[in-house]
C-alpha cells in the first residue's frame, strides 16, 4: 500500500496522493456523520470528547474502534480540561494538580496509540502592542494593534 505524508501533521501519511481531507468529529457523531466523513475521504479527524468522563484510555480505544468501522483515524484528541488552562499557562494555584492532569491525559492517549497532540501556552494580553480602552463585555482585556501594521492584502492577478 502506497503511503502519502500528510503536511500538516508530521509523521502521519494517507492512502491517497494529493489534498488530504481532515476534520473535527465530536465524539457523539452519528453513524450518518461518519458515513459522509467516509464518503468525503477523510482518513483522519481530530476528535473532540464532548462528556469530560470519557477522558479514558478505554473510551480513547473504544472510539477509535468506532471511528476505524468508517476508514477514519483519530490524530489527535482535544481536551478542553487540560488545554490553556490558566492555572498552567499564568503559573496560578492549582498548577500542579492540572499538570498531572495533563500528563494523565498524555498517558491516556499513550495507551490508546495516539502519539500525537499539540498544545499551545497562551496568556491572553501577553501578545500586543498595547491594551485596548478596557475589558471587554467577557471580562478579558483586548488588545490592538495601530492601523497600518497587519499583514498586507494579496494583490489579485488579472
Amino acid at each position: 500500500m502506497d503511503r502519502y505524508p500528510l503536511r500538516a501533521v508530521p509523521g502521519f501519511y494517507g492512502t491517497k496522493p494529493g489534498i488530504q481531507i481532515g476534520t473535527y468529529v465530536s465524539s457523539e457523531a452519528s453513524d450518518d456523520d461518519l458515513q459522509f466523513l467516509q464518503q468525503l475521504g477523510v482518513e483522519w479527524a481530530m476528535l473532540n470528547i464532548v462528556n469530560p468522563a470519557h477522558h479514558t484510555a478505554d473510551d480513547y480505544c473504544r472510539l477509535s474502534e468506532r471511528l476505524a468501522k468508517f476508514g477514519v483515524k483519530i490524530y489527535r484528541i482535544g481536551n478542553h480540561q487540560v488545554h490553556n488552562v490558566p492555572e498552567i499557562t499564568l503559573n496560578l494555584p492549582g498548577r500542579d494538580q492540572k499538570i498531572e492532569e495533563f500528563l494523565g491525559f498524555l498517558r491516556n492517549l499513550q495507551k490508546a496509540g495516539i502519539f500525537y497532540h499539540t498544545y499551545a501556552h497562551m496568556g491572553y494580553g501577553a501578545r500586543g502592542t498595547r491594551r485596548g480602552a478596557g475589558a471587554s463585555k467577557r471580562g478579558c482585556w483586548t488588545s490592538r494593534t495601530p492601523r497600518g501594521t497587519g499583514s498586507k492584502k494579496c494583490s489579485r492577478g488579472s
